[in-house]
């Protein structure tokens, strides 16, 4: 089934719970996204990453291409040069002629004379190793041509067909997919070998000219034949491979060709088994089978995608890859927008996290711009502290979220161990945090804590005896006020309760999730928080906006929270904050709050003055005003003229007649 749906103005994207790809939808029917062919509206990071490989590929492919006509023209004169030599040594392999007659020609001038018969003609040595020398030149040359051919062919296939993919999500899936295939199997390697290659047959050939007074033996076709079923050999594999390694990047006519045939001859065994299967599993694998063919959200309309499609689908570690591939490649400069995007991203691979979680952990590139974006965020204001950049606040936000999520990742103790000293080394993660936690927006400060709450949770995790974190929060929240203490609203205790609120709430939902603890262990490890969160919040002295606060984040977390801990926790914090009075602070502009004050500061009254009274210059005084409990003010207010600098000077209009 699909997750909740992510609005994307009158389209609706969810995720496929088995493939982990965005699903474009609107009006309740897959669609393809807006703008699919040139996709600058919505800059997501697969449409990114597309755009980004494409100048990849292109360098890729034109710099094969490039190199491999160069070694073609090459290639080719040199073959000619080489012949020229051949066509001088491979005569001297056979016996001469003139040897030949002038034997018959003794034998008929001398007939009575006993001849010595005439013996099998061994070409000389150096005869031998020239010509071997130059013909391994030029069938080395000749794989050369081939293989260069192979190579333009290779390059097409690995553009071929990104622009019949309408979902930016699978064409980045299948483009990487291809990537890691040219990686992995050295497409740009080869262009390399070929020059390589060139340049050993130049060497071969110029060895051999210069052994051109060496004798050899006949053996000079084997050689070369060698030489030859060599390079057959390793044409043939590279034509093969693609039948078994569908990522590797051998793609030729021959080798589309060996597909068909293995697919012909596959095709009837396949069909058999199917057949079989059904008849053992009846209805049940009718069904099934029934299921099968059915139209996939992002499956062609006609006919059967390839089986690379097929891969890209069912390979959702591709996603993290191109993600962190982004993040290796990305200016640090100019391309943070990028970063950002991409940890924004992260946390939606959620099919990936509950399936492998250690994908995660073990790339360390994640960790590292993690770091440097966070340090990125913070600044020395002029007192000389420490602050979040307030142009950055967006990102802080950003990173603490991902953060959080980060830390819910299951890990063993090793991965737990390593994650500390990778945070922990040369940076202090929850600087970030504690910044943010001190601003004066509510989303940021229940971001920032809860951040916090997970730092401090790695440090010391919870234990069978319960969670050191929270009860240390609790002992604070418990003793930060006394008995009689009822005093002016203080920030450091809003602040402590709410930490206590939220890492609790943190805490116990987490448990809850993983089934760490048994309901009557939850409710007596809450009672304690609860008692001094319900002492905390009448003598913070809160003002309306901190009650807000934590009643919304109490409303927020309890849509996700089980039956009984609703029962243990949300409901009575709920009903506490609800039933809490919040005292009003005092003001200058009510006097009716402050009956025993005399003097009050009454709002400015603007008297905007008319025509007439402009010339005695009536301005827009501040005055104040002597009243007693229950009394009104008498007269008119005091008015005082205004300043001279304030009256715009008067110029007569200049006399033109004059001039």
């Amino acid at each position: 089934m699909a997750s909740e749906f992510k609005s994307l103005g009158s389209y609706l994207t969810d995720d496929s719970s088995r493939t982990g790809l965005d699903v474009f939808r609107h009006q309740d029917q897959t669609a393809p996204p807006p703008g699919w062919r040139d996709n600058k509206n919505q800059p997501t990071v697969w449409a990114y990453y597309s755009h980004r490989g494409q100048h990849y590929d292109k360098d890729l492919v034109e710099d094969a291409n490039n190199i491999v006509e160069v070694l073609l023209i090459f290639a080719g004169l040199f073959a000619i040069v080489v012949t020229a030599f051949i066509s001088h040594t491979f005569p001297m392999l056979r016996p001469d002629p003139n040897d030949i007659l002038i034997s018959i020609h003794q034998e008929l001038r001398h007939p009575g004379t006993n001849s010595a018969p005439y013996e099998h003609y061994i070409p000389p040595t150096y005869v031998v190793r020239v010509n071997c020398f130059l013909f391994a030149g030029l069938f080395l040359c000749m794989l050369v041509a081939i293989f260069g051919l192979l190579v333009k062919q290779w390059t097409r296939s690995y553009e071929r067909g990104f622009s019949n993919i309408s979902s930016p999500h699978l064409r980045a899936r299948i483009r990487h997919f291809r990537y890691k295939g040219a990686k992995k199997w050295r497409l740009a390697g080869i262009v390399g070998f070929l020059s390589l290659l060139m340049h050993l047959a130049i060497f071969v050939s110029a060895v051999g000219i210069i052994d051109l007074l060496v004798w050899t033996s006949p053996t000079v076709g084997y050689v070369a034949c060698t030489v030859f079923i060599i390079g057959v050999a390793v044409y043939l594999a590279t034509n093969l491979l693609p039948l078994f390694i569908l990522n590797a990047p051998f793609h030729s006519p021959v080798s589309q060709f060996l597909a068909g045939a293995k697919q012909w001859v596959r095709y009837p065994i396949e069909a058999g088994s199917k057949y079989l299967r059904s008849r053992h599993q009846g209805e049940e694998g009718r069904l099934e089978s029934n299921q099968e063919i059915l139209e996939d959200h992002f499956g062609p309309s006609q006919g059967k995608e390839s089986d690379e499609n097929s891969i890209a689908r069912s390979q959702i570690h591709l996603d993290l890859d191109i993600i962190c591939h982004l993040l290796k490649t990305a200016d640090n400069s100019t391309e943070r927008w990028l970063l950002d995007l991409c940890f924004e991203k992260i946390p939606e691979l959620t099919i990936l996290g509950q399936q492998d979680a250690s994908a995660f952990h073990s790339r360390q590139i994640i960790m590292e711009v993690y770091k440097f974006l966070a340090k990125g965020c913070i600044m020395v204001n002029k007192r000389g502290e420490d602050e979040v950049n307030p142009d950055r606040i967006p990102r802080a936000r950003l990173l603490c979220n991902f953060m959080t999520w980060y830390l819910k990742l299951p890990r063993t103790i090793e991965q737990n161990e390593r994650l500390k000293q990778t945070l922990y080394y040369g940076y202090d993660p929850t600087l970030l945090a504690r910044l943010l936690a001190e601003s004066d927006h509510a989303p940021s400060i229940i971001t920032a804590t809860t951040t916090l709450g997970h730092i401090d949770h790695l440090n010391d995790p919870r234990s069978s005896d319960g969670c050191p974190v929270c009860h240390r929060e609790t002992v604070t929240v418990a003793i930060a006020w006394t008995e009689d203490d009822a005093g002016p609203r203080d920030q450091d205790k809003v602040q402590k309760v709410t930490s206590l609120l939220i890492k609790r709430t943190e805490c116990i939902l987490f448990a809850d999730s993983i089934g760490n603890t048994s309901q009557s262990a939850a409710r007596s490890e809450c009672q304690p928080s609860l008692a001094a969160l319900e002492k905390g919040f009448q003598r913070s002295n809160p003002t309306e906006r901190d009650k807000r606060l934590w009643l919304n984040f109490i409303v927020d977390k309890e849509q996700v929270a089980s039956e009984s801990l609703k029962e243990i926790w949300f409901s009575p914090l709920r009903t506490t904050l609800n039933e809490l009075q919040i005292k009003r602070a005092m003001s200058p502009f009510r006097p009716a709050d402050n009956a025993s004050s005399l003097t009050t500061l009454q709002p400015p009254r603007l008297n905007y003055p008319s025509p007439a009274a402009q010339g005695r210059g009536a301005g827009f005084p501040f005055h104040r005003q002597q009243t007693t409990s229950g009394s009104t003010p008498s007269g008119p207010p005091a008015t005082s003229p205004s300043p001279s600098f304030l009256r715009p000077t008067f110029s007569p209009p200049p006399n033109h007649d004059s001039q």
